[in-house]
């Protein structure tokens, strides 16, 4: 078999070796080595790819997380570290392993796949498509002067109570699809270990004993004597968190010129500045989704009891996908039909059009604006069925 899961750990080095020249990156073997060995370190499912001569050419790894849904909490399955040897390339190994592997991540129970790509063209071909576009504004620290912070800040520190950071996110970040459920494992990876070394620093922002907000800021190095901050993760519980966290940031104007700070789509930042025109938006990270059981996050989308309408799917990589979906509201859930293609229907989309449905990333009306998506009737009843909703995928992997 050219596709198996790597375990032994020559093989693993070996993923790591590869994934440094695809990378571009440092790598060490002892310390790759020691991580290995590292109990507290959680291995990831790797996948590789070998040649007639049985040589590893190819590779990539499967982070398995618990992430929100509608509303609800379902397993989804990251790809990350997908690398191949330069010498090796276009000879379809990548291509055979996701031929291999979104049917095995399918079989694992997850519901959407999201990865980080190199290329949005490239991995359009295995279905995957645009999930969020995430703002990162850079605004100059004098710019957030007027917004005042008056509540008591605390500095958090490696260890220390996460309970009032967990309920800041549950409040509103937790909520948006595809919003990782945290373990304690991330909030450590988050706050990092030694905050002086890293130079990552964290402020929970609070009044009467109610969290409002927390903010986690990264410093980087702007040139010889200046210094801007990024800021890892800004989450608030209510509208006055986002204000107060804001407002100490603009303390902070003597040590970081700027901050560059990343917000979910639909969080308009230059609304909540003196001058607009201080704001520079930017798209750094895109992450791209794939839906690998269609049935099942259909019939998570709540949908008006008697709603009643038909999604035509062609996947050519999971042909459990493939079919005419008729949809019944029931409430909180939808009933779900699957037909075969050759069925009347309403709507036809592809894959990955179909994921950014699902998510609420595009409306009906932008989906539309697609060349490969075909609307015969019923628009009534299928833009009822795909509401715009917010993305926010925020784990790294």
């Amino acid at each position: 078999m050219p596709v198996r899961q790597i375990v032994k750990k020559e093989e693993l080095l070996e993923c790591g070796r590869i994934q440094s020249i695809a990378f571009v990156a440092p790598w060490d073997r002892m310390e790759a080595l020691k991580k290995l060995d590292d109990p507290e370190i959680p291995r990831n499912t790797t996948l590789g790819f070998f040649d007639q001569e049985e040589k590893l050419t190819a590779c990539l790894e499967l982070p398995t997380y618990q992430a929100r849904y509608q509303g609800k909490v379902i397993p989804i399955t990251g790809v990350g570290g997908v690398a191949s040897l330069p010498e090796h390339r276009k000879g379809g190994a990548v291509r055979r392993l996701f031929t291999y592997t979104l049917p095995w991540m399918r079989d694992q129970g997850a519901v959407f796949s999201c990865l980080y790509p190199f290329s949005h063209s490239f991995y359009r071909k295995f279905g995957y498509e645009l999930c969020q576009l995430p703002t990162a504004w850079q605004v100059p620290a004098e710019s957030l002067r007027h917004l005042p912070c008056s509540c008591q800040v605390d500095m958090l520190q490696p260890g220390c109570d996460l309970s009032p950071l967990k309920q800041v996110y549950e409040a509103y970040l937790g909520q948006c699809q595809l919003a990782i459920q945290r373990e304690d494992r991330h909030w450590r990876e988050l706050l990092g270990k030694a905050s002086y070394k890293d130079r990552r620093y964290s402020y929970l922002f609070s009044q009467e004993g109610k969290a409002l907000s927390y903010v986690v800021i990264q410093a980087e190095n702007d040139g010889p004597y200046s210094k801007s901050g990024v800021v890892r993760e800004l989450a608030w519980a209510c509208p006055q968190g986002l204000r107060e966290a804001l407002g100490f940031l603009n303390r902070l104007a003597a040590q970081y010129g700027r901050f560059r700070i990343t917000l979910p789509q639909g969080t308009l930042l230059p609304a909540l500045v003196d001058e607009c025109y201080d704001c520079r938006p930017s798209c750094h990270d895109q992450p791209m989704a794939r839906v690998l059981q269609a049935a099942e996050a259909f019939r998570l989308r709540p949908l008006a009891q008697g709603v009643r309408c038909r999604v035509a799917v062609e996947d050519p990589f999971l042909p459990e996908n493939t079919g005419v979906f008729a949809l019944t509201g029931a409430g909180d859930q939808t009933q779900v039909e699957q037909l075969p293609l050759s069925e009347e229907w309403d709507l036809s989309v592809d894959p990955g059009t179909l994921t950014q449905l699902l998510l609420g990333t595009l409306t009906l009306e932008e989906a539309l604006c697609k060349p490969q998506v075909a609307l015969r009737g019923n628009a009534q009843a299928l833009e009822q069925a795909f509401p715009k909703a917010t993305v926010f995928l925020n784990e790294y992997f």
